[in-house]
């Protein structure tokens, strides 16, 4: 027989926790309450306890997905990206949530390395107190929440710079007529007829609809 414990304070958590198990065959679930933490102690009576603990692995792997990575996420925004506005941090969250539900519904990388960490942990250990396994024991899932989150910034941060071009951009079409023709050189220009004065500036590198183009615009 193989017992297994995990403790916490939380009662949504268990409940979820007993719930989930239900799912599960050759268990006794017991559950008791002592000075520091409430306690959901699970006994296997079956033969396979190498499946047994994959189970109750990809378990606490859902449970800590479920109820802990929403905090994480907003705690390394927090700690990280202080300097962002409130609403502008929810943006990055949001974002943070897609990538991972983008990447998890194709290769499931971060759930595999999550179920894999918990599964050690209880290759040597008979109990689990939730939350410090979580802020001391998953430095690898950990990590990863953090790369995502730096990627979220950066399509945050190029997003705005994108709206702000676009926002220049319609402001210089309203104003200008565009003249476009091919040229060998690898420049465009911007013509500006200010009175009887012109100005020109020179970008290198510039494709227009896959051509090299010189691009004259001229104030109305």
């Amino acid at each position: 027989m193989r017992s297994v414990c995990l403790k916490t304070n939380d009662d949504e958590i268990i409940s979820y926790i007993i719930k989930r198990l239900e799912e599960f065959e050759d268990i006794v679930i017991s559950s008791n309450e002592f000075k520091i933490y409430k306690n959901v102690i699970i006994h296997y009576i079956g033969n396979n306890e190498k499946l047994f603990l994959i189970n109750f692995s990809a378990l606490v792997s859902e449970l800590i997905s479920c109820f802990y990575e929403k905090r994480i996420l907003d705690k390394i925004i927090e700690n990280n990206y202080c300097y962002f506005e409130e609403f502008e941090r929810e943006v990055i969250l949001r974002i943070s949530e897609k990538i991972i539900e983008i990447q998890e519904a194709s290769f499931k990388y971060k759930e595999e390395i999550l179920k894999g960490l918990i599964y050690e942990y209880f290759l040597d250990n008979k109990v689990m107190i939730i939350d410090g396994f979580v802020n001391f024991r998953l430095k690898p899932y950990l990590e990863i929440l953090d790369y995502v989150v730096d990627t979220s910034v950066t399509n945050f941060v190029l997003g705005l710079q994108w709206k702000r071009w676009d926002e220049k951009r319609k402001h210089f079409l309203k104003i200008c007529k565009i003249h476009v023709f091919e040229s060998g050189f690898f420049c465009f220009s911007f013509l500006f007829s200010l009175t009887s004065s012109c100005f020109m500036i020179k970008f290198k590198y510039l494709y227009f609809m896959e051509e090299k183009v010189w691009i004259f615009l001229c104030l109305k």
